[in-house]
């Protein structure tokens, strides 16, 4: 026979979930024609809210949504010259920031900023862009080693990296988890998650790591299953 103290936390636990799943419903996931899976969506009942503009067009700051992933956000940064490095604190968000899959491409800096450990080469960057318009900025590119325990760019960091101008940025892909990395030139990725622990359906993988504002979480199924992987959302299924 269940205690009172019992009965009293199975309220409580029911009560959470019956607000989760409400936020969830009232959350608007389209935009024009595309709809974005949990946990993404356009207004304040999203749990990760991007924006949908008056031409139907995604947008994370002012930068346009290019893919998602059961990992990152994959937005389009255009080569573009005398473009504020304050710019890119647009991607940084209690939700999601710049992952250490990218080559940040600055100019109008004061040293070299880390130019021969970028993740692309000096000679790559010169063949693919046309830097001659920014000529006399000194575009360097800018990473940091994927660690384990940090996967993520300090926005402090690449503020203070002596460098005022954004070009542009080069994004690695993983293919498959396995040795063989595809570039994306005008890409930048953005490794999300949501903050707690984690709340994943069944047939999942759950990722947890530590973030600036404490813990997040990602779930995935897993292989054989299709669908976001929450609890709060349609969860995983064959």
């Amino acid at each position: 026979m269940i205690s009172k103290h019992g009965f009293m936390v199975l309220v409580l636990l029911l009560i959470i979930l019956s607000l989760e799943f409400k936020a969830s419903a009232l959350c608007q996931r389209l935009c024009g024609d595309i709809r974005l899976p949990y946990p993404f969506g356009f207004s304040e009942d999203c749990e990760i809210r991007l924006s949908c503009s008056e031409s139907r067009e995604i947008l994370i700051g002012e930068f346009k949504f290019h893919n998602l992933t059961s990992d990152n956000l994959i937005v389009n940064i255009p080569a573009e010259c005398n473009r504020p490095i304050e710019t890119l604190s647009q991607l940084v968000t209690p939700n999601y920031a710049i992952s250490t899959q990218n080559g940040i491409l600055l100019g109008n800096c004061n040293s070299m900023v880390m130019q021969n450990d970028c993740i692309i080469s000096n000679n790559s960057i010169q063949r693919h862009f046309e830097l001659q318009e920014c000529s006399g900025q000194n575009v360097s590119c800018y990473s940091k080693e994927d660690k384990e325990d940090n996967k993520f760019l300090s926005w402090n960091e690449l503020n203070q990296s002596g460098c005022n101008m954004l070009f542009s940025s080069v994004a690695l892909d993983d293919l498959n988890k396995g040795t063989s990395m595809a570039v994306e030139f005008q890409k930048i990725q953005l490794g999300w998650w949501l903050k707690g622990n984690c709340k994943c359906s069944d047939h999942t993988t759950c990722t947890n790591f530590t973030v600036k504002e404490g813990l997040g979480y990602r779930c995935k199924c897993n292989r054989g299953y299709v669908g976001d992987g929450f609890s709060a959302g349609v969860g995983c299924r064959k």
